[in-house]
């Protein structure tokens, strides 16, 4: 991952966090991790940033799963252009 991609992903998670609601943090999930995958990065290199994002999203009383984000990063990586 370059220096570039680092920090546009950075950003992009950072955006996430802040629109990652309860109701909306799969959606959410989903234009991350989409937003990821066009940019260039491997799934691998997705995982950091959409566990970063689940982890801040994640409620107590709410929960939002790492399985759940591993499903939406297995999916959106299914459909690699």
């Amino acid at each position: 991952m370059t220096n570039e991609q680092y920090t546009r992903a950075t950003g992009f998670t950072n955006e996430a966090i802040t629109k990652g609601q309860v109701g909306s943090r799969y959606k959410t999930a989903m234009w991350l991790t989409i937003n990821l995958r066009d940019m260039g990065l491997t799934k691998e290199e997705a995982n950091e940033f959409i566990t970063t994002y689940q982890k801040a999203v994640d409620q107590p009383d709410k929960p939002y799963t790492s399985r759940e984000v591993q499903s939406v990063l297995k999916s959106v990586y299914k459909q690699q252009l």
